[in-house]
């Protein structure tokens, strides 16, 4: 299904034609569809963080990939994946709520989505409650919608 998902996405933003500039502002229905698919995409990644489902985010992750987590560390895509199998051990994310979501499509290969998330589950049996600003830098290579640099602060509650 995920796949089906993705392969979708994917199509509509092949349809898109390069060159044009748009922005949040841009209402034009070529804009809205963009929005829309890598909305729908920031979704689907969050989904993925949620089941720890390490295979699926290294298939959207570019090999340059980096991120900044929460306390400031900063993670190659070899060294984040691997904090799925470790995390996958002990924490399990049952909720996943959206408080916020924005996409901006800087040009015809980067869009930023940013979005407030609460993230509730278990760490060690343990129940937490945590709400995350998270930006998200994605860009178009070779026809396909990848993430180049994430970056996760918590909110305090």
């Amino acid at each position: 299904m995920k796949e089906l998902v993705f392969a979708g996405a994917f199509l509509i933003l092949g349809s898109i034609s390069i060159g044009a500039q748009a922005s949040l502002n841009d209402s034009s229905p070529k804009n809205r569809k963009l929005v829309e698919s890598i909305a729908t995409l920031g979704r689907a990644y969050t989904d993925m963080i949620r089941r720890n489902d390490a295979a699926s985010i290294a298939s959207i992750v570019a090999d340059d990939y980096l991120v900044a987590d929460e306390v400031g560390k900063v993670y190659t895509k070899q060294e984040d994946l691997a904090t799925y199998v470790d995390r996958a051990k002990s924490v399990k994310i049952d909720t996943v709520e959206y408080k916020d979501q924005k996409v901006r499509i800087l040009n015809d290969e980067v869009a930023i989505d940013h979005a407030t998330i609460r993230f509730r589950g278990t760490r060690s049996g343990k129940p937490f409650d945590i709400t995350e600003r998270c930006t998200t830098i994605w860009a178009l290579r070779k026809g396909r919608w990848l993430i180049v640099a994430d970056h996760f602060s918590y909110l305090k509650p």
